[in-house]
């Protein structure tokens, strides 16, 4: 199975896993979809309970009520959504539900500072997975209370030191799983910068998705160009590789984000280095629907120099509201992106200055988070309060999240108090002078000193 993810998994989640794949293949569908991932969890944990009698996710899902009956039931009901499994069919592939609710059980897995991804962490990416939330009202759940209990449920352990997190943000990720997919649906035996250059306008959050819509181009438009320029194969295309030009364009887009003191890789990033190879497929297929490269450029500077990765897909996060060129360091964008990944998490349409706190809180060497430890604060409590004071409009929309007004004013007041590079403090110190926001309400609720955050502050 294709697991896309950044996460190691445990024996038990790897047999989760494994049987999804089976229950697909019995029940003669051809991708592996959350619906998939539940029932596979489901047999797994009855399995291991009959064995011995324990606690943990196999007594979540008793308590759910949650059978392999009810979930086939589910999943015969809603079959016209599975396409047909034949078989002469190629191998069972994870849909984009499935790879989705997989990745978000790897961000809850590290943010409970866990080495591995276990099966409780498997079923919090299925309920946090908008499919997969669907499939859970279906089966008469209360979807909130269910998040709820598995956070509260499971515990606390510490991360290995080093684990790797994935530098790139959320839309490129999100390209390079559609240009597979891209590449299979168009039977070519490599995924190249062409397939890339269409995952971009499908994505409708990224930077490099944004600029091309901005120029008038559909993906249906730039795949009949690429299938002009390429004939693809007869049949379909079990094993694929990855084209020298797709190699060297990830490649140069780590380079590119580095010489730009980027902590993370965007999709702007990619397109800028798909756009300097005039003789690649992407390219060529541009031209021939009258895009000149240099129209590319132009508007991706405008996005690149304001440091859009730092948060991409975000309406508002180009940052235009500033007015200036601004640079922030690895800290502050490793606090923005945690801040935008707790926003997520909750499934709030307002990114504010309650999630920017928690993501303060998240890197547990820095001197914000000493800071607020030492205040009293507590990052489960934090969390509860956030959830609580937050504009409680969820986000299954097709509306892009936005940047709230007291996460815009912050960032004004840090970048004018600092003339260099905007740091992590300075975040901190712009939420302690803010009052009647979501972090200033929670820090109320809590009994903590502004004052007193700002008197360490002078001191560092």
């Amino acid at each position: 199975m294709d697991i896309l993810t950044n996460g190691e998994f445990s024996e038990r989640a790897l047999a989760a896993l494994n049987n999804a794949s089976q229950q697909a293949e019995r029940l003669e569908n051809s991708h592996i979809a959350v619906e998939h991932l539940l029932l596979g969890l489901i047999h797994v944990e009855n399995a291991k309970d009959r064995r011995r009698h324990t606690g943990g996710t196999g007594h979540i899902l008793r308590d759910l009520g949650l059978t392999e009956r009810r979930i086939e039931d589910v999943i015969r009901r809603q079959n016209v959504g599975f396409a047909r499994r034949y078989s002469d069919s190629p191998p069972l592939i994870l849909s984009a539900d499935a790879r989705y609710a997989l990745r978000l059980a790897e961000t809850e897995t590290f943010w409970m500072d866990q080495a591995l991804v276990d099966t409780g962490h498997l079923l919090l990416g299925i309920v946090l997975e908008p499919k997969g939330a669907a499939v859970a009202r279906a089966l008469r759940l209360d979807v909130p209370k269910v998040r709820e209990q598995l956070r509260g449920q499971l515990p606390l352990i510490k991360r290995e030191r080093g684990r790797h997190r994935s530098n790139y943000t959320q839309s490129a990720r999100l390209v390079v799983d559609l240009a597979k997919d891209e590449a299979r649906e168009l039977r070519y035996d490599q995924i190249g910068t062409e397939h890339l250059l269409i995952a971009m306008l499908r994505d409708r959050a990224g930077v490099a998705g944004r600029i091309l819509k901005n120029l008038g181009l559909q993906p249906d438009h730039v795949r009949s160009r690429i299938l002009q320029l390429i004939p693809p194969h007869e049949t379909e295309v079990e094993i694929m590789g990855l084209s020298m030009a797709y190699k060297r364009v990830l490649n140069l887009a780590g380079d590119e984000a580095r010489t730009r003191n980027h902590q993370f890789i965007g999709t702007g990033h990619l397109l800028l280095h798909v756009m300097r190879y005039p003789d690649d497929a992407a390219v060529r297929a541009l031209r021939r629907l009258n895009i000149r490269p240099e129209e590319v450029f132009e508007q991706l500077e405008q996005y690149l120099h304001l440091q859009a990765p730092l948060l991409e897909g975000v309406d508002g996060g180009d940052l235009a509201f500033i007015e200036r060129s601004v640079t922030f360091t690895p800290q502050a964008q490793f606090v923005m992106s945690r801040a935008l990944e707790e926003c997520q998490r909750l499934d709030h349409m307002l990114l504010n200055t309650g999630h920017v706190l928690m993501g303060l809180m998240l890197e547990e060497s820095s001197t914000t988070t000493v800071i607020l430890q030492s205040v009293g604060l507590n990052r489960r409590r934090v969390r509860g309060l956030i959830e609580l004071m937050s504009n409680q409009q969820y986000r299954y929309t097709i509306k892009p999240l936005a940047l709230a007004d007291d996460v815009q004013q912050m960032l004004r007041i840090a970048v004018e108090q600092q003339n260099g590079a905007v740091d992590a403090l300075g975040f901190l110190h712009a939420i302690c002078v803010q009052s009647d926001t979501v972090a200033d309400k929670v820090l109320t609720q809590l009994e903590i000193d502004t004052q007193q955050i700002l008197h360490q502050l002078r001191r560092k």
